[in-house]
């Protein structure tokens, strides 16, 4: 029996890169500063809570396994588990279990399709998320097998295979709701910043000059005070409009329209479905 080829250090890098939720933007290649970067390096409060930290690591560990789909045992993670572990430790370790995935066309009456190679990767996604069997078709509904939080981590498994699916600017919903109440926080938080500032340099000079910077001061603030109680009655609205609608926009129903979805926003040649080109190690 063949073993199957592994990931690289580095690819797994990459891939710790865009997931991991302990590394820093400043880096912005998955191989400069990241691979020495340690796993207690960022969150410094959590390590107040060492029971949480360690918490937090082995739901990080445990999405790791999934989304790689690979297998270690508890035991195997405990020696991980800790600050000083660095993330090439991390990469190290999981490269030895982890093996290489590829979505491959399949073979259709002579001809290979890639399309139905992506179907029966989903339904083996589904079927994970799902732990049970469930038999997929490019006219299953997403939602007609998945929760609305199935969804998310159905989305959140697929990047490996599509590195930019968070990014894709149709496949998501969008509520002009919700990006009303995102704009109305954002106007709020400046209105208060910018109404202290003002009322507190206006009370520092003569009053004079002072007033004209004590009036627009004032004025910030009594708008701040008008946006107090529209913000969660627009978060209150924004969640009910998005009770049972799922993480995807309403046109993306069935599996064959999420494939469309990532083609047409891509516009992935024919080896869409290919591991993304990551670095050779």
């Amino acid at each position: 029996m063949v073993c199957p080829e592994r990931y690289s250090v580095d690819q797994i890098l990459t891939v710790l890169h865009r997931i991991s939720f302990f590394a820093s933007l400043e880096y912005d290649s998955p191989l400069v500063g990241l691979p020495e970067m340690k796993l207690g390096d960022t969150d410094d409060w959590m390590a107040l809570f060492e029971f949480r930290r360690k918490r937090e690591y082995r739901a990080f560990f445990q999405r790791l396994q999934c989304l790689l789909r690979f297998k270690a045992e508890d035991e195997e993670w405990v020696e991980l588990a800790r600050d000083k572990t660095t993330m090439r430790e991390l990469a190290e370790f999981i490269a030895a279990r982890a093996s290489y995935r590829e979505i491959k066309p399949v073979n259709l009456l002579g001809r290979e399709c890639l399309e139905a190679g992506i179907f029966r990767e989903m339904e083996q996604i589904t079927n994970d998320i799902l732990n049970r069997e469930v038999h997929v078709g490019p006219s299953t509904t997403l939602r007609g097998v998945m929760s609305k939080e199935h969804c998310k981590e159905f989305a959140s498994r697929l990047f490996l295979f599509f590195p930019d699916i968070y990014s894709a600017e149709h496949l998501w919903r969008r509520s002009r709701i919700s990006n009303l109440a995102g704009w109305s926080v954002g106007l709020f938080i400046v209105l208060v910043l910018g109404g202290v500032v003002l009322l507190e340099v206006g009370q520092r000079l003569p009053w004079g000059i002072g007033a004209l910077l004590l009036v627009p001061g004032a004025c910030a603030g009594m708008g701040a005070l008008c946006l107090l109680p529209v913000m969660p009655l627009l978060g209150l609205l924004a969640m009910a409009l998005g009770i049972g609608k799922g993480p995807f926009d309403r046109t993306i129903r069935t599996y064959r329209d999420l494939v469309r979805a990532l083609n047409a926003e891509r516009g992935f040649p024919e080896s869409v479905a290919t591991v993304p080109p990551l670095m050779d190690g």
